[in-house]
């Protein structure tokens, strides 16, 4: 069993929660307090108290290096299967019969393999940063900060978590405005932001009108009969901060219906 060890708002928690459920292998989590985590990692010889285990006991902090320990070097691209003939395109690559990979060969379907890897680099990078951007500075709720207090303090009750927000919630735009992210970039991520999930709801959209016509489309982003990495990077994305926050999560589950049934079908 996979034991995965973490806070529940931090995004490497959501990408290994999200690979390890689509990968459809036996796992638990661990992120009740900060206290009780750290526990854990000291009793299960982890090498900190935000990384995964696997069944052999080895500590894995990023989402890649969980995926090396699961599928291997063929999954990163590193080696690439033997096969009779080179399938360079989606269909074919939906044909292939193998166990599941979630990253594309890179000397068989480059393309993918390269689009695969940037939405992954996009979703950790980008998109985390337009998280940072809603939960921080647009946002206005108290949830968040009584989350973090639970978990890092042990300090329960609301009436707290209102006293310091306004303090809490400007040490964190210091924080954050040092990558970028301010008062003064928000309003053009926000427009960002919705434009991508417009284009997301019109790709599932086109998607499943293809699948219904017999094509061999799925409802994965890449339109491969199974997950890869990019889902697990934006699925976990959205999970760990645009449908944890409000705003956006309300108008994501409003005005994007397809968008909507892709992460239930990703995160759960």
């Amino acid at each position: 069993m996979f034991r995965v060890l973490g806070s529940p708002y931090t995004l490497v928690l959501h990408q290994h929660v999200t690979y390890l459920r689509l990968q459809r292998l036996p796992f638990k989590v661990y992120c009740h307090t900060f206290t009780t985590t750290l526990l854990y990692a000291f009793l299960l010889r982890a090498r900190c108290a935000f990384c995964t285990l696997d069944p052999q006991g080895h500590s894995h902090l990023q989402l890649w290096q969980l995926v090396n320990a699961v599928e291997g070097g063929i999954s990163l691209g590193l080696e690439s299967p033997n096969h009779s003939e080179s399938l360079k395109n989606v269909d074919s690559f939906n044909k292939l019969k193998r166990p599941i990979s979630f990253c594309p060969p890179r000397s068989h379907y480059p393309r993918l393999h390269l689009v695969n890897w940037i939405i992954v680099l996009y979703s950790s990078w980008w998109l985390a940063k337009t998280g940072a951007m809603y939960r921080w500075i647009v946002g206005d709720s108290v949830d968040i900060i009584d989350g973090y207090i639970r978990y890092f303090f042990l300090l329960p009750g609301v009436g707290l978590s209102r006293a310091i927000a306004g303090p809490f919630r400007q040490a964190m735009q210091k924080l954050t405005s040092v990558s970028g992210v301010s008062v003064e970039t928000a309003p053009y991520m926000q427009e960002h932001f919705k434009r991508l999930c417009t284009s997301l709801d019109t790709h599932f959209k086109q998607l499943e009108e293809k699948e219904k016509g017999g094509n061999s489309f799925s409802l994965f982003l890449l339109g491969t009969p199974h997950p890869t990495l990019a889902d697990v990077a934006l699925g976990s994305t959205f999970s760990a901060y645009f449908l944890m926050d409000d705003p956006p999560a309300s108008f994501i589950v409003q005005k994007y219906p397809y968008l909507n049934k892709y992460l239930e079908k990703v995160t759960g």
